[in-house]
């Protein structure tokens, strides 16, 4: 298959088998993560996995359009797409199920840097891919400010502050 030809379509369609395929497994296996656990406890704020889960599956169809929209006029942003794609949907796999802290700091780190990155090198040519590969940084982020708080905020024995 010539991945020149593929249609936003074919390249969504991908991406949702793919993370429904994934969502469906980290139901299977209940994989409980780090953050959730040190949740039990406490009344902090964190989307569910359910909610976690619908905006990667919506963040991923996003890449998967700019993919297809990139891959028509340039290999090398289409190939750094692809990377992206590829260090999110293995994220439940490096982090060992979401609970090992180091792996998911590395990965969120990581995974910011390369979004911005391409966001970046997206934004003269393709605005609309720039905005939405930008979209994952933000949630990223979103997320991990979050994390930090809770697990900061666990290892200095607050367990009852809602946020």
């Amino acid at each position: 298959m010539n991945l020149r030809k593929i249609s936003a379509t074919q390249a969504i369609l991908a991406a949702l088998v793919i993370t429904s395929l994934i969502n469906f497994l980290i139901f299977k296996m209940k994989v409980v993560g780090i953050t959730s656990i040190h949740l039990q406890s406490s009344e902090f704020f964190f989307p569910s996995s359910k909610v976690i889960g619908s905006v990667w599956t919506l963040l991923l169809s996003c890449l998967a359009y700019s993919f297809s929209r990139v891959i028509k006029s340039s290999m090398k942003h289409a190939l750094w797409t692809i990377f992206l794609f590829l260090l999110c949907i293995f994220y439940p796999l490096y982090t060992f199920g979401f609970s090992f802290l180091p792996a998911m700091i590395f990965g969120n780190l990581v995974t910011i840097a390369v979004a911005s990155f391409i966001s970046g090198s997206l934004f003269s040519l393709y605005k609309v891919e720039s905005f939405l590969t930008l979209l994952i940084a933000l949630w990223v982020i979103f997320v991990s400010d979050l994390m930090f708080f809770i697990n900061w905020m666990r290892s200095n024995g607050w367990s009852a502050i809602c946020i």
